[in-house]
């Protein structure tokens, strides 16, 4: 808390810009209480970059209910906001939940689709990896990458050879 101390001591716990940064940090550090106290009625202030801080401070410390709850009470969800809580979902395993949050998202840019590419990837799941990847508008080289390394992992060169590169 050193560093909120000097925050205060310099005029800056309201300027948005440095308590987001802050938040952020002690998220990337696994600190939830220091986050919680720079956030503390804060929320009328609170900005996108903000609540996605937040959301992003409780999955990386799996806590994704918490995020869920912070993700329900944002004004407007953007693409990280979504992404950061399907990601977490994914990150613990709970695919039900991902495939609902994915159900309802009204866009998908090409990290969701990459990150559900991945997913499926670690899981081994071949099949509904390659149904992402075939159903991606436009594929990154992310997603081949993905798919490439889920196919050499399982030592299916050939279906490399046969099935991506046409």
């Amino acid at each position: 808390m050193l560093l909120r101390a000097q925050i205060v001591k310099l005029g800056f716990e309201e300027d948005l810009y440095v308590r987001n940064s802050a938040i952020h940090m002690y998220a990337c550090f696994g600190h939830p209480g220091s986050t919680w106290k720079l956030s503390e009625g804060f929320v009328e202030e609170a900005d996108i970059v903000t609540w996605n801080s937040m959301i992003d401070r409780c999955v990386k410390n799996e806590m994704v209910e918490g995020a869920l709850e912070l993700f329900d009470e944002m004004r407007d969800n953007d693409l990280v906001s979504w992404n950061t809580m399907i990601g977490g979902y994914a990150s613990v395993g709970m695919m039900k939940k991902v495939r609902e949050l994915c159900s309802i998202m009204p866009k998908w840019d090409v990290v969701m689709w990459n990150s559900m590419i991945d997913k499926y990837a670690r899981d081994a799941n071949v099949a509904l990896a390659r149904g992402f990847f075939n159903s991606m508008p436009k594929k990154s080289l992310v997603s081949w990458k993905v798919m490439l390394d889920l196919y050499a992992r399982g030592k299916d060169l050939r279906s490399v050879a046969s099935s991506l590169i046409r």
